[in-house]
């Protein structure tokens, strides 16, 4: 049954807290996004010798980095809108929860607020926003090549889950102080790194049982079936890992932060092959919880060896 619409006198409170609670649901977004800021935070501070930020500054950056996420959901909705009418129409845009004018305002406003949050830190880090800002705007437009790229499905998620390196940009800049051209070579490590995590998350929250499929809905378990599926993950996976080697060359973390990132990052390619052989509803729902769990802990446990190495 089909909640009711906005005409029915829902309070703005009450259509915008429900729109999070579907939508953007608050515990787990934050937990993620706040272990995303910590790893780039430790590893940052790890990578340029800076003073130690203020609490103030540490607070502000989060906050935009929080409003950043929320706002790139609300130009999924938008972008999706169209299809979400036919394919997922209980949705809050399609159902009628929330109109598109005030939905468009609030996504201003949400915007707004980043930009006005990281001036207050200074010119050379609101000039490090403007670059994942810019690159969501591409997103939402779909890079302007809409047509060619959507049926590209591989394609379309690495191009967007990059926002994540750009945003890590902006992160770097505002916990050091520092300006986009004096970041230090290593941070393109750290960015990489951010990318092939969100990518191990993106693919795998599209990867389903046989059963769960869904006509006219593509997910990469449809494309290239359970084990093709799983070996995209475990690519981004082992290249993470990757990274986070290189990156050790430079912080000579402990053998044992190494040993249990890698028993980390070994989680979801266990997860993969049980997916990928037992071929069940149980174990496809397992596998997308194990992969979104690699993507908090890993980042945990990056913010917590950081930490550590500055000590």
């Amino acid at each position: 049954m089909l909640q009711p619409s906005r005409s029915q006198k829902f309070s703005p409170l009450k259509r915008w807290g429900l729109f999070i609670k579907e939508r953007f649901e608050p515990l787990s977004h934050f937990l993620m996004i706040a272990c995303f800021f910590g790893a780039n935070y430790a590893l940052d501070r790890a990578i340029i010798f800076s003073t130690e930020p203020s609490t103030g500054r540490i607070l502000i950056a989060f906050i935009v980095t929080l409003l950043f996420f929320f706002h790139l959901r609300l130009f999924d909705e938008l972008k999706d809108y169209q299809a979400d009418l036919h394919i997922n129409p209980t949705r809050p845009l399609p159902r009628g929860l929330i109109e598109l004018k005030e939905f468009r305002i609030v996504l201003m406003s949400v915007i707004g607020l980043e930009v006005l949050l990281a001036s207050l830190l200074g010119p050379h880090v609101l000039t490090a926003l403007l670059v994942p800002l810019l690159f969501s705007f591409l997103m939402y437009k779909e890079f302007f090549i809409g047509n060619w790229l959507r049926p590209k499905m591989e394609a379309y998620a690495i191009s967007h889950t990059l926002v994540s390196a750009f945003l890590a940009l902006f992160i770097a800049c505002a916990v050091t102080d520092s300006a986009l051209g004096f970041l230090p070579q290593p941070i393109l490590i750290v960015m990489f790194m951010n990318w092939m995590v969100f990518n191990t998350f993106e693919f795998a929250r599209k990867t389903y049982s046989r059963e769960e499929e869904r006509e006219n809905v593509e997910t990469y378990s449809q494309r290239w079936g359970e084990w093709g599926a799983s070996i995209w993950v475990f690519a981004f996976t082992f290249l993470a890992m990757i990274a986070v080697l290189r990156l050790n060359d430079l912080m000579g973390w402990k053998f044992y932060s190494l040993i249990i990132l890698a028993g980390v990052s070994l989680a979801p390619w266990v997860a993969g092959i049980i997916y990928s052989t037992q071929k069940t509803l149980k174990f496809a729902k397992l596998y997308r919880g194990i992969c979104a769990a690699y993507l908090v802990l890993f980042n945990f446990l990056l913010l917590a060896f950081g930490l550590i190495h500055l000590i």
